[in-house]
């Protein structure tokens, strides 16, 4: 029995099956950045980095203010009793 190595695909049935199934094949494709959008891109995702970063410091820091305030008052109310 031989067994083919490469097999041969009719590329116009093979596109037919993938409409008929609602498949669609992306087909990748390499595109060259500007070096200065690149630049950019870096640009801009260390400032969203920075941004997160000090938004969840402020939300650590707010929490930490709660808990102190929390403890403050629980010596407080012990003081007192």
């Amino acid at each position: 029995m031989d067994i083919p190595l490469k097999e041969e695909v009719n590329i116009d049935k093979k596109d037919s099956i993938e409409e008929d199934l609602g498949i669609w094949v992306s087909k990748e494709e390499v595109v060259e950045t500007p070096l200065e959008e690149v630049e950019d891109n870096k640009h801009l995702l260390l400032k969203e980095e920075e941004t997160v970063i000090i938004t969840m410091t402020r939300e650590i820091s707010n929490v930490i203010a709660v808990i102190n305030l929390e403890t403050i008052t629980l010596n407080i109310e012990e003081k007192l009793y």
